[in-house]
Protein backbone atom coordinates (compact mmCIF):
# COMPACT_ATOMS: atom_id res chain seq x y z
CA UNK A 1 0.00 0.00 0.00
CA UNK A 2 1.08 3.08 -1.20
CA UNK A 3 0.29 6.71 0.81
CA UNK A 4 1.33 9.97 -2.07
CA UNK A 5 0.99 13.26 -0.07
CA UNK A 6 0.53 15.90 -3.02
CA UNK A 7 0.65 19.39 -0.78
CA UNK A 8 -1.21 22.00 -3.33
CA UNK A 9 -1.44 25.83 -3.94
CA UNK A 10 -3.20 27.43 -6.86
CA UNK A 11 -2.84 24.05 -9.39
CA UNK A 12 -5.80 24.23 -11.33
CA UNK A 13 -3.96 24.43 -14.30
CA UNK A 14 -1.84 20.71 -13.39
CA UNK A 15 -3.72 18.92 -10.62
CA UNK A 16 -6.56 16.54 -12.70
CA UNK A 17 -2.99 15.54 -14.59
CA UNK A 18 -1.14 15.41 -11.30
CA UNK A 19 -3.84 12.79 -10.01
CA UNK A 20 -3.90 10.82 -12.88
CA UNK A 21 -0.38 9.83 -13.08
CA UNK A 22 -0.59 8.10 -9.67
CA UNK A 23 -4.17 7.12 -10.71
CA UNK A 24 -3.09 5.21 -13.35
CA UNK A 25 -0.12 3.42 -11.97
CA UNK A 26 0.57 -0.01 -13.01
CA UNK A 27 0.47 -1.56 -9.34
CA UNK A 28 -3.37 -0.82 -9.26
CA UNK A 29 -4.47 2.52 -7.89
CA UNK A 30 -7.92 1.21 -6.65
CA UNK A 31 -6.04 -2.11 -4.18
CA UNK A 32 -2.85 -0.26 -3.36
CA UNK A 33 -2.65 3.45 -3.79
CA UNK A 34 -3.98 6.40 -1.32
CA UNK A 35 -4.09 10.20 -2.39
CA UNK A 36 -3.49 12.83 0.18
CA UNK A 37 -4.31 15.99 -1.17
CA UNK A 38 -3.43 19.14 1.42
CA UNK A 39 -4.84 22.16 -0.19
CA UNK A 40 -3.02 24.87 0.91
CA UNK A 41 -5.22 27.68 1.38
CA UNK A 42 -5.83 27.83 -2.72
CA UNK A 43 -7.27 31.03 -4.06
CA UNK A 44 -8.34 29.81 -7.54
CA UNK A 45 -10.56 26.80 -8.51
CA UNK A 46 -8.45 23.90 -6.93
CA UNK A 47 -10.66 23.58 -3.93
CA UNK A 48 -13.77 22.38 -6.57
CA UNK A 49 -11.06 20.32 -8.37
CA UNK A 50 -9.68 18.68 -5.13
CA UNK A 51 -13.26 17.97 -4.46
CA UNK A 52 -14.60 16.19 -7.59
CA UNK A 53 -11.44 13.96 -7.16
CA UNK A 54 -12.09 13.17 -3.56
CA UNK A 55 -16.07 12.34 -4.98
CA UNK A 56 -14.60 10.10 -7.73
CA UNK A 57 -12.53 7.70 -5.46
CA UNK A 58 -13.87 7.96 -2.57
CA UNK A 59 -12.20 5.11 -0.93
CA UNK A 60 -8.61 6.12 -2.06
CA UNK A 61 -8.76 10.17 -1.91
CA UNK A 62 -8.52 12.34 1.09
CA UNK A 63 -9.09 15.74 0.38
CA UNK A 64 -7.83 18.20 3.72
CA UNK A 65 -7.90 21.99 3.21
CA UNK A 66 -5.75 24.42 5.63
CA UNK A 67 -5.01 28.46 5.53
CA UNK A 68 -2.01 28.91 3.86
CA UNK A 69 1.25 27.78 5.99
CA UNK A 70 3.49 26.76 3.47
CA UNK A 71 4.99 23.19 1.74
CA UNK A 72 6.79 21.36 5.13
CA UNK A 73 2.68 22.17 7.80
CA UNK A 74 1.09 21.25 4.01
CA UNK A 75 3.08 17.99 4.18
CA UNK A 76 3.64 17.52 7.90
CA UNK A 77 -0.39 17.64 7.68
CA UNK A 78 -0.20 15.27 5.46
CA UNK A 79 1.64 12.57 7.38
CA UNK A 80 -1.43 12.37 9.59
CA UNK A 81 -3.70 11.17 7.50
CA UNK A 82 -1.48 8.27 6.52
CA UNK A 83 -3.49 5.07 6.76
CA UNK A 84 -2.13 1.78 8.94
CA UNK A 85 -2.21 -0.16 6.96
CA UNK A 86 0.62 1.84 4.48
CA UNK A 87 3.86 0.55 3.65
CA UNK A 88 5.52 3.04 1.77
CA UNK A 89 4.87 7.11 1.82
CA UNK A 90 6.18 9.50 -1.50
CA UNK A 91 5.89 12.73 -2.17
CA UNK A 92 4.97 14.47 -5.00
CA UNK A 93 4.19 18.13 -6.06
CA UNK A 94 1.29 19.25 -7.53
CA UNK A 95 2.35 19.75 -11.11
CA UNK A 96 4.52 17.13 -11.33
CA UNK A 97 4.11 13.47 -12.29
CA UNK A 98 4.98 9.84 -11.87
CA UNK A 99 6.17 7.51 -14.84
CA UNK A 100 3.02 4.83 -14.97
CA UNK A 101 5.02 2.27 -14.15
CA UNK A 102 6.74 4.21 -11.28
CA UNK A 103 5.43 3.08 -8.12
CA UNK A 104 5.26 -0.97 -9.00
CA UNK A 105 9.19 -0.50 -9.49
CA UNK A 106 9.57 1.56 -6.15
CA UNK A 107 7.71 -2.08 -4.51
CA UNK A 108 10.33 -4.07 -6.28
CA UNK A 109 13.17 -2.38 -5.20
CA UNK A 110 12.24 -2.09 -1.32
CA UNK A 111 11.17 -5.99 -1.54
CA UNK A 112 14.92 -6.10 -2.68
CA UNK A 113 17.32 -3.82 -1.24
CA UNK A 114 17.45 -3.20 2.71
CA UNK A 115 16.59 0.62 3.02
CA UNK A 116 14.07 2.73 4.41
CA UNK A 117 14.65 5.82 1.72
CA UNK A 118 14.84 5.07 -2.44
CA UNK A 119 14.13 8.18 -5.20
CA UNK A 120 13.76 7.73 -8.95
CA UNK A 121 15.41 9.71 -11.70
CA UNK A 122 14.15 13.22 -12.24
CA UNK A 123 13.19 14.33 -15.86
CA UNK A 124 11.63 17.98 -16.90
CA UNK A 125 9.11 18.86 -18.81
CA UNK A 126 6.99 21.94 -19.65
CA UNK A 127 8.81 24.50 -20.69
CA UNK A 128 12.53 22.65 -20.38
CA UNK A 129 12.91 19.15 -21.20
CA UNK A 130 16.07 16.91 -20.28
CA UNK A 131 17.20 15.22 -16.95
CA UNK A 132 18.52 16.39 -13.94
CA UNK A 133 22.45 16.77 -13.31
CA UNK A 134 22.01 14.30 -10.68
CA UNK A 135 20.55 11.48 -12.59
CA UNK A 136 24.74 10.36 -12.87
CA UNK A 137 23.29 8.27 -9.90
CA UNK A 138 21.68 6.27 -12.01
CA UNK A 139 23.79 4.83 -14.90
CA UNK A 140 24.87 2.24 -13.12
CA UNK A 141 21.41 0.30 -12.15
CA UNK A 142 19.62 -0.01 -9.22
CA UNK A 143 21.86 -0.14 -6.33
CA UNK A 144 21.77 0.96 -2.81
CA UNK A 145 24.18 3.84 -2.58
CA UNK A 146 26.38 4.36 0.88
CA UNK A 147 27.42 8.01 1.29
CA UNK A 148 30.62 7.16 2.81
CA UNK A 149 31.59 5.60 0.02
CA UNK A 150 29.90 7.75 -2.55
CA UNK A 151 29.92 11.07 -0.83
CA UNK A 152 29.55 12.78 -4.33
CA UNK A 153 25.82 11.66 -4.72
CA UNK A 154 24.05 13.97 -2.91
CA UNK A 155 20.24 13.89 -2.47
CA UNK A 156 17.96 17.29 -2.24
CA UNK A 157 14.32 16.68 -3.76
CA UNK A 158 11.07 15.42 -2.01
CA UNK A 159 9.64 14.59 -5.30
CA UNK A 160 10.33 11.29 -5.89
CA UNK A 161 11.37 10.44 -2.47
CA UNK A 162 9.57 7.10 -1.32
CA UNK A 163 10.12 6.26 2.21
CA UNK A 164 9.32 2.80 4.55
CA UNK A 165 6.76 3.44 6.32
CA UNK A 166 8.73 2.69 9.98
CA UNK A 167 10.52 6.29 9.38
CA UNK A 168 6.93 8.04 9.71
CA UNK A 169 6.32 5.43 13.16
CA UNK A 170 9.69 6.47 14.48
CA UNK A 171 9.04 10.10 14.31
CA UNK A 172 11.29 10.87 11.64
CA UNK A 173 9.21 12.29 9.23
CA UNK A 174 8.72 15.68 10.33
CA UNK A 175 9.03 18.55 8.06
CA UNK A 176 10.93 22.04 10.01
CA UNK A 177 7.80 24.37 9.55
CA UNK A 178 10.51 27.02 10.36
CA UNK A 179 12.18 26.71 7.23
CA UNK A 180 10.77 27.65 3.66
CA UNK A 181 13.04 26.63 1.19
CA UNK A 182 14.78 23.29 0.93
CA UNK A 183 13.00 21.65 3.85
CA UNK A 184 12.56 18.85 1.90
CA UNK A 185 16.84 18.65 1.60
CA UNK A 186 17.24 19.24 5.17
CA UNK A 187 14.50 16.33 6.44
CA UNK A 188 16.06 13.91 3.56
CA UNK A 189 19.71 14.75 4.85
CA UNK A 190 19.37 14.40 8.58
CA UNK A 191 18.11 10.88 7.78
CA UNK A 192 21.03 9.85 5.40
CA UNK A 193 23.24 11.51 8.01
CA UNK A 194 22.01 8.51 10.22
CA UNK A 195 21.06 6.00 7.41
CA UNK A 196 24.13 6.30 6.04
CA UNK A 197 22.31 4.76 2.71
CA UNK A 198 19.92 5.13 0.29
CA UNK A 199 18.47 3.23 -2.88
CA UNK A 200 18.50 4.42 -6.83
CA UNK A 201 15.71 3.15 -8.66
CA UNK A 202 16.90 2.97 -12.42
CA UNK A 203 13.34 2.10 -13.44
CA UNK A 204 10.41 4.44 -12.96
CA UNK A 205 10.64 8.29 -13.59
CA UNK A 206 9.99 11.38 -11.83
CA UNK A 207 8.66 14.50 -14.16
CA UNK A 208 9.54 17.83 -12.62
CA UNK A 209 7.04 20.26 -14.48
CA UNK A 210 9.11 23.57 -15.51
CA UNK A 211 6.34 26.14 -15.73
CA UNK A 212 6.19 28.75 -18.31
CA UNK A 213 5.24 31.56 -15.39
CA UNK A 214 8.03 30.71 -13.33
CA UNK A 215 5.96 31.60 -10.18
CA UNK A 216 7.29 28.38 -8.61
CA UNK A 217 8.54 28.81 -4.55
CA UNK A 218 12.11 27.45 -6.72
CA UNK A 219 11.90 30.75 -9.34
CA UNK A 220 10.74 33.61 -6.72
CA UNK A 221 12.71 33.04 -3.46
CA UNK A 222 15.45 34.36 -4.92
CA UNK A 223 14.01 37.83 -4.49
CA UNK A 224 12.90 37.47 -0.64
CA UNK A 225 15.05 38.07 2.63
CA UNK A 226 14.52 34.92 3.69
CA UNK A 227 17.42 33.41 0.60
CA UNK A 228 20.17 34.54 2.42
CA UNK A 229 20.96 34.77 5.76
CA UNK A 230 17.88 33.21 7.18
CA UNK A 231 18.70 30.55 4.78
CA UNK A 232 22.41 29.51 5.47
CA UNK A 233 21.02 29.52 9.02
CA UNK A 234 18.15 27.20 8.65
CA UNK A 235 19.40 24.80 6.11
CA UNK A 236 23.35 24.17 5.96
CA UNK A 237 24.64 25.18 9.69
CA UNK A 238 21.72 23.18 10.64
CA UNK A 239 23.25 19.95 8.84
CA UNK A 240 26.80 20.87 9.41
CA UNK A 241 25.41 20.83 13.29
CA UNK A 242 23.98 17.49 13.08
CA UNK A 243 26.85 15.64 11.13
CA UNK A 244 29.22 16.88 14.35
CA UNK A 245 26.64 15.75 16.86
CA UNK A 246 26.06 12.22 14.93
CA UNK A 247 29.71 11.71 13.92
CA UNK A 248 31.93 14.01 15.58
CA UNK A 249 33.06 15.33 11.49
CA UNK A 250 31.01 17.14 8.73
CA UNK A 251 30.96 14.14 6.98
CA UNK A 252 32.42 14.18 3.37
CA UNK A 253 28.90 13.72 1.97
CA UNK A 254 27.85 16.74 3.78
CA UNK A 255 30.43 18.62 2.49
CA UNK A 256 29.85 17.64 -0.85
CA UNK A 257 25.96 18.24 -0.71
CA UNK A 258 26.51 21.87 0.30
CA UNK A 259 29.55 22.50 -2.22
CA UNK A 260 27.32 21.61 -4.59
CA UNK A 261 24.39 23.52 -3.65
CA UNK A 262 25.62 26.71 -2.54
CA UNK A 263 26.99 27.59 -6.28
CA UNK A 264 22.95 28.84 -7.00
CA UNK A 265 24.16 32.16 -5.13
CA UNK A 266 26.95 32.27 -7.55
CA UNK A 267 24.62 31.96 -10.52
CA UNK A 268 24.71 35.79 -12.82
CA UNK A 269 20.96 35.69 -12.44
CA UNK A 270 21.21 35.10 -8.42
CA UNK A 271 24.51 36.81 -7.32
CA UNK A 272 23.33 40.03 -9.18
CA UNK A 273 20.25 39.81 -7.03
CA UNK A 274 22.15 39.85 -3.59
CA UNK A 275 22.95 44.02 -3.43
CA UNK A 276 19.41 45.10 -4.62
CA UNK A 277 17.85 42.20 -1.82
CA UNK A 278 20.02 42.78 1.51
CA UNK A 279 20.90 46.22 2.48
CA UNK A 280 25.23 47.06 3.29
CA UNK A 281 25.02 45.84 6.66
CA UNK A 282 22.73 42.87 5.70
CA UNK A 283 24.96 41.46 3.10
CA UNK A 284 28.27 42.07 5.44
CA UNK A 285 26.66 39.44 8.00
CA UNK A 286 25.24 36.99 5.01
CA UNK A 287 29.08 36.92 3.42
CA UNK A 288 30.28 36.61 6.88
CA UNK A 289 27.91 33.62 7.61
CA UNK A 290 28.88 32.31 4.08
CA UNK A 291 32.56 31.91 4.51
CA UNK A 292 32.08 29.95 8.01
CA UNK A 293 30.67 27.95 6.20
CA UNK A 294 32.74 27.88 3.87
CA UNK A 295 35.61 26.70 6.61
CA UNK A 296 33.74 23.52 7.36
CA UNK A 297 33.98 22.51 3.55
CA UNK A 298 38.09 20.83 2.44
CA UNK A 299 39.33 22.77 -0.18
CA UNK A 300 39.57 19.52 -2.59
CA UNK A 301 35.41 19.10 -2.00
CA UNK A 302 35.50 22.10 -3.87
CA UNK A 303 38.00 21.35 -6.86
CA UNK A 304 35.73 18.33 -7.24
CA UNK A 305 32.21 20.20 -8.01
CA UNK A 306 31.01 20.26 -11.36
CA UNK A 307 31.13 24.25 -11.73
CA UNK A 308 33.30 26.98 -13.41
CA UNK A 309 36.82 27.33 -12.57
CA UNK A 310 36.54 30.81 -11.51
CA UNK A 311 33.47 29.62 -9.00
CA UNK A 312 35.84 27.34 -6.97
CA UNK A 313 38.71 30.31 -7.26
CA UNK A 314 36.41 32.61 -5.95
CA UNK A 315 35.33 29.83 -3.24
CA UNK A 316 38.80 29.66 -2.41
CA UNK A 317 40.32 32.94 -2.42
CA UNK A 318 36.75 33.45 -0.19
CA UNK A 319 38.02 30.82 3.07
CA UNK A 320 41.29 32.02 2.27
CA UNK A 321 42.88 28.87 0.92
CA UNK A 322 46.09 28.70 -1.08
CA UNK A 323 45.71 28.96 -4.77
CA UNK A 324 49.15 26.89 -5.67
CA UNK A 325 47.73 24.10 -6.71
CA UNK A 326 44.56 25.25 -7.99
CA UNK A 327 46.33 28.02 -10.22
CA UNK A 328 48.49 24.66 -12.15
CA UNK A 329 47.35 24.96 -16.01
CA UNK A 330 46.76 21.68 -16.98
CA UNK A 331 46.72 21.89 -20.60
CA UNK A 332 44.87 18.47 -21.61
CA UNK A 333 42.07 20.90 -19.95
CA UNK A 334 42.74 23.84 -21.99
CA UNK A 335 43.12 22.06 -25.05
CA UNK A 336 39.32 21.08 -25.18
CA UNK A 337 38.86 24.92 -24.78
CA UNK A 338 37.83 26.65 -28.51
CA UNK A 339 39.13 30.10 -29.67
CA UNK A 340 36.16 31.71 -31.19
CA UNK A 341 35.97 33.75 -34.74
CA UNK A 342 33.40 36.78 -34.27
CA UNK A 343 34.30 38.47 -37.93
CA UNK A 344 36.11 37.90 -41.23
CA UNK A 345 36.18 40.46 -43.82
CA UNK A 346 38.26 39.98 -47.12
CA UNK A 347 40.93 42.96 -48.04
CA UNK A 348 42.21 42.41 -51.21
CA UNK A 349 43.88 39.27 -51.40
CA UNK A 350 43.92 38.32 -46.93
CA UNK A 351 41.22 37.57 -44.73
CA UNK A 352 41.05 39.62 -41.65
CA UNK A 353 39.72 37.23 -39.21
CA UNK A 354 38.37 38.46 -35.74
CA UNK A 355 37.87 36.82 -32.73
CA UNK A 356 38.58 35.66 -29.01
CA UNK A 357 39.62 33.56 -26.66
CA UNK A 358 37.37 33.33 -23.73
CA UNK A 359 36.73 30.57 -21.28
CA UNK A 360 36.11 29.88 -17.81
CA UNK A 361 38.80 28.13 -17.48
CA UNK A 362 41.88 30.13 -18.52
CA UNK A 363 42.61 34.33 -17.82
CA UNK A 364 44.65 35.89 -20.95
CA UNK A 365 47.50 37.90 -19.86
CA UNK A 366 48.59 40.89 -21.68
CA UNK A 367 52.05 38.57 -23.17
CA UNK A 368 49.82 35.60 -24.22
CA UNK A 369 49.35 35.27 -27.72
CA UNK A 370 46.98 33.97 -30.33
CA UNK A 371 48.88 32.19 -33.28
CA UNK A 372 47.32 30.86 -36.39
CA UNK A 373 48.69 28.09 -38.07
CA UNK A 374 48.75 26.41 -41.39
CA UNK A 375 51.06 23.88 -41.96
CA UNK A 376 54.70 25.25 -41.39
CA UNK A 377 53.55 28.85 -41.59
CA UNK A 378 52.46 31.17 -38.41
CA UNK A 379 50.29 34.20 -38.19
CA UNK A 380 50.44 36.13 -35.03
CA UNK A 381 47.55 37.58 -34.06
CA UNK A 382 47.69 41.30 -32.82
CA UNK A 383 45.75 41.59 -29.62
CA UNK A 384 42.00 43.35 -29.43
CA UNK A 385 41.66 44.95 -26.02
CA UNK A 386 37.92 43.54 -24.93
CA UNK A 387 36.00 45.00 -22.28
CA UNK A 388 34.14 41.91 -20.77
CA UNK A 389 34.34 41.10 -17.06
CA UNK A 390 33.11 38.90 -14.45
CA UNK A 391 32.08 40.30 -10.96
CA UNK A 392 31.03 38.38 -7.98
CA UNK A 393 29.98 40.42 -5.23
CA UNK A 394 32.26 42.92 -5.92
CA UNK A 395 35.62 41.35 -6.74
CA UNK A 396 36.78 40.66 -10.26
CA UNK A 397 37.10 36.82 -10.79
CA UNK A 398 37.86 37.28 -14.63
CA UNK A 399 38.75 39.33 -16.75
CA UNK A 400 38.78 39.24 -20.77
CA UNK A 401 40.75 42.35 -21.27
CA UNK A 402 43.47 40.31 -23.31
CA UNK A 403 41.06 37.76 -24.90
CA UNK A 404 40.71 39.31 -28.13
CA UNK A 405 42.77 39.31 -31.52
CA UNK A 406 43.19 39.72 -35.33
CA UNK A 407 44.84 38.38 -37.41
CA UNK A 408 45.58 38.72 -41.42
CA UNK A 409 46.12 35.82 -43.28
CA UNK A 410 46.14 34.84 -47.42
CA UNK A 411 42.40 33.73 -48.68
CA UNK A 412 44.24 30.73 -49.53
CA UNK A 413 44.92 29.60 -46.54
CA UNK A 414 41.64 27.98 -45.89
CA UNK A 415 42.72 25.27 -42.83
CA UNK A 416 44.16 25.62 -39.89
CA UNK A 417 44.90 25.61 -36.09
CA UNK A 418 44.75 28.19 -33.44
CA UNK A 419 47.54 28.13 -30.69
CA UNK A 420 48.14 30.54 -27.45
CA UNK A 421 51.61 31.03 -26.87
CA UNK A 422 52.41 32.18 -22.96
CA UNK A 423 55.85 32.60 -21.07
CA UNK A 424 55.72 29.47 -19.80
CA UNK A 425 53.81 27.48 -22.25
CA UNK A 426 52.44 26.66 -25.81
CA UNK A 427 49.29 24.43 -26.63
CA UNK A 428 47.46 23.59 -29.58
CA UNK A 429 43.29 24.65 -29.72
CA UNK A 430 40.76 24.02 -31.98
CA UNK A 431 41.55 23.35 -35.94
CA UNK A 432 38.76 25.33 -38.72
CA UNK A 433 38.36 24.49 -41.98
CA UNK A 434 36.95 28.13 -43.87
CA UNK A 435 36.19 26.27 -47.54
CA UNK A 436 32.73 26.76 -46.97
CA UNK A 437 32.78 30.57 -45.61
CA UNK A 438 35.81 31.90 -48.00
CA UNK A 439 33.69 31.03 -50.94
CA UNK A 440 30.25 32.79 -49.31
CA UNK A 441 32.92 35.67 -48.36
CA UNK A 442 34.15 35.16 -51.93
CA UNK A 443 30.44 35.59 -53.69
CA UNK A 444 29.90 38.67 -51.40
CA UNK A 445 32.62 40.39 -52.36
CA UNK A 446 31.56 39.47 -55.98
CA UNK A 447 27.83 40.53 -55.57
CA UNK A 448 29.43 44.29 -54.36
CA UNK A 449 31.74 44.70 -56.88
CA UNK A 450 29.28 44.10 -59.57
CA UNK A 451 27.03 46.23 -58.03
Amino acid sequence: MFSIIIPIYNSEKYINETVNSVVNQSVGFLKNVEIILVDDGSTDSTPILCEKLQIEYPNNIKYVRISNSGPSKARNIGLRYVSEKSKYIGFLDSDDQLSLDALFEINLFFKSFDVKLAVLPIYYFGVKTGQHKLNYRFLKGERVINIEVEYDSPHFFIGGSFFRRVLLDEGKLNFDESVKYWEDALLINKLLIEEKKYGVIGKGKYFYRKRKEKNSIVDVVWYSKDRYIHFLNQAYIPLIKYSLKKHGIVVPYIQFLIAYHIKLFLFPKNRDLINKILTDEEFILFKNIFKQILYKIEDKIILEQDMPSYYKEFLLQLKGSTLAEFNKINLDTLKSKNVTITSMNFKGFYFMIEGHFINEYYEMKFNDKILLVSGNEKFVAKQRIIDKQIIIWGNKVRDFKYSGFQVKVPIWVYKFSFMLETNHFAVKLNSVHLINKTVSIIKKYARKLLK
